[in-house]
C-alpha cells in the first residue's frame, strides 16, 4: 500500500465540495495536484466511480490504495449531516 503523499490535496478537495463546488470537479482538480502518480492514478478512479453514483469512501476503499483509516473518515465525514456531496 502506497503512503497517501496527497492525502491533505485529497481533504481539500472534500472542504470544497463541502463549501458548494462539485466534488468531481473537486477531484479531478485534486488527482492533477497530487505527485504520486499511483495516489493521483486512485483519485481518478474514485472519480469514475463516483460518477456512477457509488459514494466516495466506497471509491476509494475500490481503488486499494489508501489507507483503511483514511476510508473510514472519509465515510463518517459523508453521513447524513457532514459532507453533502460525498
Amino acid at each position: 500500500m502506497a503512503e497517501v503523499s496527497g492525502g491533505a490535496v485529497l481533504a481539500d478537495a472534500v472542504d470544497a465540495a463541502e463549501g458548494g463546488l462539485p466534488l468531481v470537479p473537486s477531484l479531478e482538480t485534486a488527482a492533477r495536484s497530487i505527485d504520486s502518480r499511483q495516489v493521483a492514478a486512485a483519485v481518478l478512479r474514485s472519480v469514475e466511480t463516483v460518477r456512477e453514483g457509488k459514494g466516495l469512501s466506497v471509491s476509494m476503499a475500490s481503488t486499494k490504495v489508501f489507507p483503511e483509516l483514511a476510508v473510514e473518515m472519509t465515510e463518517v465525514g459523508s453521513r447524513p449531516g457532514r459532507c453533502r456531496r460525498c
